[in-house]
């Protein structure tokens, strides 16, 4: 459905939402980004940020989980998209890896998937 990515946003941002909860990111984020293909891969990029955004706010909060998203979503297989959805997808990967507290975990998972060719 066109508008899903500004649906899942304004579902991360409702009260009954809690970051805090892993259920509640499994369902909403990694859900978004592992069943929803064509809108988590949007040609503008939204998808790659909402999910990007995400992971920053867990890696202060819950880096074990920020890192198994990661690990488990379509950006670790970067290098298989065309060449414009690559581009967008190492620009959120270098926004989190410039991070200055990125924790080691959410590190280790990250730099794998930037080293991939």
């Amino acid at each position: 459905l066109a508008g899903t990515v500004a649906t899942v946003k304004t579902l991360a941002e409702h009260p009954d939402f809690d970051v805090k909860n892993p259920a509640q990111i499994g369902a909403l984020v990694g859900n978004f980004c592992n069943q929803n293909p064509a809108n988590f891969h949007d040609p503008g990029g939204d998808g790659y940020q909402f999910f990007i955004d995400q992971l920053i706010t867990l890696n202060s909060i819950n880096p074990q989980i920020a890192s198994y998203l990661l690990a488990r979503s379509p950006l670790i297989n970067w290098q298989r998209y065309d060449d414009k959805r690559k581009a967008l997808i190492v620009t959120q990967l270098q926004r989190l890896q410039a991070l200055p507290d990125l924790s080691h975990e959410v590190f280790e998972v990250m730099q794998k998937c930037l080293q991939r060719n």
